[in-house]
Order: C-alpha cells, then structure tokens, then sequence
C-alpha cells in the first residue's frame, strides 16, 4: 500500500505523536488532556471499547499502559495516510501497528484512523478508530463465510478434542478413587471389573483387562482380571511362554507392549489357559455358560513399577495407546499409595502385637506360683482381643502326666476368669494328642453343628467343666455355634485359642504368643526348681543342726537343749 501524503500542520504531527506515546512509550496520562479533545468520540480495537470522552479513553489508555508495563514487546509502525480535510482546519492520519510479545511469541496488527481538528488555535484529537485486520476473510469475499466456517471446523474439532480430554479423565480419576479406597490386595479383582467399564465407556472395545503383580514367587506373577461380566479371583501367570514375554518386556524397561494373536494361535493360546490353575477354571466355566473366546485379539501391555495393566482388544487400537499408558500410569501412583498404606499399617500392627506380646511376658514373668495361670489366661485373652481376633476363650494348658493324655487348663472365656480343670487331650469333637505325638508345633481343627453340641455334652461330663460352662451361661455369655482350636505346642503342653471364624493372618500371631510363654514358663519352671534346690538346702541344714545337737547328748537334761535347736531350725524354715 502507497503513502498517500499531504502537508499536514508540524503541530497537528506533533500532537497525535504525543498521544500514541501514552498508548505504547508510558508518557504521563496527563498528556491527553493537552492532545486529546474533552467530547472525544471514538472506537478501539476491542468490541466492548466505546469511548464518549476524554475520561473513557484515558481509563483505555491506562490499563493499556499497566498490561504493556508488565510485557517486553516491540513494536512497528508504518503510516498510510495523512490527509488535510475542509479548509485545513482538520487533518486525518491513518497509520498501521504491528505489535510483537516476545515472552508469548504473540503478534497483533493493528490499524488506527484519527481526526485531529484545530480550534483556538490549538490542535486536537477529536476522534480515532482503531481495527483489527480478519485474517478470516478471503480475498474473494466481502464477509467472512468461508473464513467463519473454517473457524467453526476448528472450534468444533478442539471441543471435541477438550471432551474426549475430560472423558478420559473421568474414566482415570474413577479408577484412581476406587484403587485409592482398596484397602487389601484382593479388591484387585473389582478394580478390574471397573477398568473394564472405563476403557469400553470411553468406545475400546474390550474382551478382558486385569493387573498384573510382580512378587518374590519364582512360580510367576500374581494376576487378577475381568471380562466386564465378572471378576477372576487370583490366579498365577508362570514365567513361560507368553507371560515370560511380557515379563522381560517389564524388565527392559518398555512402557508399552503390543502382541497381535491371530486366527491360528488364538485356539491353542486358550486350550493353554485352560489349563492354568485359577483363571483356567474360570475359562472352562464360560466356555460351559456358551460365553466364547476370541476368534483372535491383541494384548496391550502398559508397564509400571510393580507390573503391567492388561488391555485385550477385538481390533488393533492405535488411538487408545496412549490411553492404556495413563491408565497404567495413574494405577502405579495409586498402587504406590496403597503399598505406603500397607507398610505403615503392618509397621503400626506389629506394633500392637509387641505391645500384647509383652503383657504377656510381663503377667508371666511375674507368675510366684502355677494357680497364677488363671489370671495370666485371662491377660492373655484380653491381649487377644485388644488385637482384634475374634476368640471365644484362651488358655495355658500344662500335661498333667508325662504321656500327654491330659493336660491341667487356665482358660479364659470373653474375659471372664475360669476355675483350673483337668482336659483328656482326645475327647469328643477333637484330637490334640495326635498332632503332640508328631511333634507338630501348631495345629487347627474346626468344629460346628451337631458335633459341636456333642462336643459340649461332652465337655459337661468333666470334673469342674459343667460348673464353669453354667457360670458363663448365667453371666449371660452363649456356647458357639461353630468354633476352631488353635493349638501351639511347647515342651510342657499347649496354648489354646477358640475362635468363632477363621482367621489365617492370627496364626502366626497364635505361634508368637507360644513362643513368649513357652520361654517365660520355662524361666518360671527353673526358677521354681531353684528355689525348691535352695529349700532342700536349707532342710538339709536344718535337719544337720538339730542332728549335730542330738549326737552331742550325753544326759537326759541334754534333751532341753535339742528342743531349743529344733524349734529354732522349723521357726528358721
């Protein structure tokens, strides 16, 4: 575009300059009331800049100044026009603007027309128009159809670029709360199941997702799955074959793993699966429920630090890759939480049990005399349930005979003290002297229903046990209706834990409060031997006393002095 150039008054230049350095330079607002008319009128490059005086554009140009004062930008100006108007006493000047932020690397251009008129001598802005050019328009029209329908193809495919965004956030944050909520590994199996309903929401057509879980088992890896219909309990996956594939894949390091398994391998890929202890049972119940396998898929393989996410698909799926690894990427964060949570939960646990173990050891240390068992049972049961293990009673039960046929009891029942009684160690319901004979160290038996009713009739027909069994009837406590022994063997007899329900994680608790007593009982039983050896001692010199004094009688009166002694050594004694 030419200059088109007419003489314009030096002054007239000089004031619109004035007033372009308070937009762009930081002059003093203050200027525009030397350059700019009171009834200014004009328009700026916003839609909402609509200026009806002087104080409207200052109000512009002010924060125009605070947004520039905070931006490093250069800025180019090229004039287009300058025009005397009427008998020379207004001039127009049309100039353009290209703006450049360098710290956003952002570029306007801008077009500014601006009237200045002369009164009183004096020249002043009396109205601008600035403008922004519509790149939108092409050279061919006079509006910007085609531009317009261009820029709502863009706008369309960007929203929908935006809502696939928030779909798939969606569809990871409701798998990271419900992993963030497990509280034990084998939620694994539901987190699966919800997986799957993730991924086919978001359109993935899915046949089975599961984790997959390195351990310490040089058997294989721990996995649990879904097909969106149900969950696969825990099963193994061995090093071999297939699943030693992904595993060194892990190993080396790769984040994502694609394995296409066609039409000829797919049927011998899951005769093989079939034949795996855990998932294999689950295939062959689908097969026999007419649920059937695919024809043929691919598994992908997304990584993390403990093992991998599996994503099974009918078809390849190369715009889910990226989905699959932030779903193993957000499963590995949540994962490592909940690892945290486990440590600090058994570190707190292990804890606790110290705590109970050494009240025990305590209560037994302190032991004087074996009739203290009773109150040490009823500590030990106490200790028992403070840790939360649903028991019924607790005891110490001490042989009575060498053969181990009976054994004397302290037991404790819900907390409540038992009076001693004598135990066959085989009655009716159980049979602890099998296992004591083998020298097994702990022992299991469950017992319920009739034979449990048995076993109390039973245990009524013993001395002092029907008597106890009332006691606890008339305290207000009720028999079990299904019960299981624990028995913890040691050299003198045995610990008892009943317990209403199984509780697999206690028995190593069960075997570590056998361990405490078995050593405290045993430091109780020398001491007592100890003591015994130094009370012989003690009679033995007694008795050499009053012995010596007897020898040394050589008349009647003597007698007196042997009495003396005797009386001495028993008050002594």
């Amino acid at each position: 575009m030419k200059m088109v150039s007419q003489h314009i008054e030096p002054e007239a230049r000089e004031v619109y300059e004035r007033m372009i350095e308070v937009f762009f330079y930081a002059k003093p607002l203050d200027d525009l009331k030397e350059t700019v008319h009171q009834e200014f009128f004009g328009y700026g490059t916003a839609a909402h800049e609509f200026f009806e005086s002087r104080r409207e554009l200052q109000k512009m140009a002010k924060l125009q100044a605070e947004q520039l004062r905070q931006q490093k930008f250069e800025i180019s100006r090229k004039k287009v026009m300058e025009k005397l108007l009427t008998d020379g006493t207004s001039c127009l000047i049309v100039e353009e603007f290209d703006l450049y932020l360098s710290e956003s690397d952002h570029q306007m251009h801008m077009r500014l027309s601006t009237i200045l008129e002369l009164m009183n001598e004096k020249w002043l802005v009396t109205h601008f128009h600035g403008s922004t050019p519509d790149s939108n328009i092409d050279d061919t029209e006079a509006l910007p159809l085609e531009g317009l329908r261009k820029k709502n193809e863009v706008l369309e495919a960007r929203i929908k670029e935006r809502t696939r965004d928030l779909e798939i956030e969606a569809a990871l944050e409701r798998v990271r709360s419900r992993s963030m909520a497990m509280h034990k590994s084998e939620e694994l199996a539901d987190l699966s199941l919800e997986l799957v309903k993730q991924v086919q929401a978001l359109g993935v057509a899915t046949w089975f997702c599961a984790f997959n879980i390195y351990d310490d088992d040089p058997q294989g890896s721990l996995e649990w799955g879904s097909n969106g219909q149900g969950t696969f309990p825990k099963y193994r996956t061995p090093r071999e074959g297939i699943f030693l594939r992904y595993y060194k894949a892990g190993q080396r390091g790769e984040t994502l793993l694609i394995n296409e398994i066609g039409e000829d391998e797919c049927p011998a890929h899951y005769e093989y699966l079939c034949t795996l202890p855990g998932v294999g049972e689950q295939l062959l119940k689908m097969k026999e429920e007419g649920i059937p396998f695919p024809a043929s898929q691919i598994d992908h393989v997304a990584f993390f630090k403990y093992g991998y996410v599996l994503f099974i698909t009918y078809e390849p799926a190369p715009e889910s890759h990226e989905i699959f690894i932030r779903f193993a990427k957000v499963f590995e964060q949540t994962y490592t939480r909940f690892l945290d949570l486990k440590k600090a939960e058994a570190q707190a646990r292990e804890a606790q049990i110290e705590n109970a173990l050494e009240k025990v050891r305590s209560r037994t240390m302190a032991m004087q005399k074996s009739t203290e068992l009773g109150d040490a049972a009823n500590n030990l049961f106490l200790q028992v349930q403070a840790l939360g293990i649903p028991a019924w009673s607790t005891g110490y039960c001490i042989w009575e005979t060498e053969d181990m046929k009976t054994a004397s009891c302290s037991m404790s029942s819900e907390g409540e003290f038992q009076k001693s009684f004598s135990l066959p160690t085989i009655g009716e319901g159980y049979n602890f002297y099998d296992p004591a004979i083998k020298g097994e160290s702990f022992y299991v038996e469950e017992l319920g229903g009739k034979a449990l009713e048995k076993h109390y009739e039973f245990m009524r027909t013993l001395p002092k046990v029907g008597e106890i069994l009332d006691d606890l009837l008339n305290a207000g406590l009720s028999l079990p209706t299904f019960q299981i022994f624990h028995i913890v063997f040691f050299t003198h007899g045995y610990l008892m834990f009943i317990t209403y329900e199984p509780v697999p994680e206690a028995h190593d608790i069960f075997k570590r409060f056998g361990n405490v007593f078995k050593q405290t009982y045993t430091r109780f039983l020398d001491l007592k031997k100890a003591e015994a050896q130094a009370r012989e001692a003690k009679i033995e010199a007694a008795l050499e006393k009053v012995r010596s004094a007897s020898l040394a009688m050589h008349q009647s009166k003597d007698l007196h002095n042997v009495l003396v002694m005797l009386y001495n050594q028993l008050d002594a004694l």
